[in-house]
């Protein structure tokens, strides 16, 4: 038997989502951060009404605000690529601690936040699933898991769904017109700023729970739990 046909038959086993789970809570700290830097730095550059890099030295504005770009660049790239390694290796392993049958192939686990329309409400019922089938409380056999609702998960997706929101109208407002925001953009991208750090927060407690559910269960497959 060939080494690549040993591996295609390897028994299914736990993935650990502990290490990659804490570096996306860290990941997603750095970027609630840098979103608040964003936020008060462009709150100061409207009020002095002047855009970034205008005057021959820099503010104390445009250094909160340069260094908060760059935070939410890196950390924004870091915690989505995180979450998603870490999803994806929590949902193999509610399939493998429950046969309950999940909606959507583990691909829309990635590829479920950039799909347009759909993604308003595919990565939420996914997470959703994923929480329901590594519950200790739903049996490992004959398990339905398609209208289960955790508390922690909906809160977490509805700030993410606000702050998603207020940013793109806040895009919208300002036109796109320059470092000086109006008014109504910033308060549009304020209450995005504070919607999304609430979403953070909640993303980290799914993460940390959904952890915690998978480490409390048997760990041995489905299949083999008692019928």
């Amino acid at each position: 038997m060939t080494v690549a046909r040993r591996l295609l038959m390897r028994e299914p086993r736990l993935r650990n989502v502990r290490g990659v789970g804490i570096a996306a809570c860290w990941a997603i700290c750095v970027t609630v951060v840098a979103e608040l830097g964003l936020t008060v730095g462009a709150w100061q550059i409207t009020l002095a009404g002047e855009s970034v890099l205008t005057g021959t030295e820099l503010s104390a504005g445009d250094v909160v605000l340069l260094a908060a770009v760059v935070m939410w660049a890196l950390g924004s790239l870091a915690a989505a690529v995180l979450f998603i390694v870490w999803l994806l290796r929590a949902r193999e392993n509610s399939e493998f601690l429950c046969d309950g049958k999940h909606s959507y192939a583990r691909a829309w686990g990635g590829v479920g936040w950039f799909v347009p329309v759909a993604a308003l409400w595919v990565p939420g019922r996914f997470v959703q699933q994923v929480a329901a089938a590594s519950d200790p409380r739903i049996g490992a056999r004959d398990a339905w898991i398609q209208n289960v609702k955790d508390s922690t998960v909906s809160v977490w997706w509805g700030f993410w769904i606000i702050s998603f929101v207020a940013n793109f109208l806040s895009v919208r407002v300002s036109g796109g017109s320059g470092d000086v925001l109006g008014v109504g953009a910033l308060l549009l991208l304020t209450i995005s700023t504070v919607t999304g750090g609430l979403a953070g927060v909640f993303a980290v407690l799914v993460i940390r729970m959904i952890n915690r559910r998978q480490s409390a269960r048997n760990p041995v497959p489905w299949w083999h739990a008692p019928a």
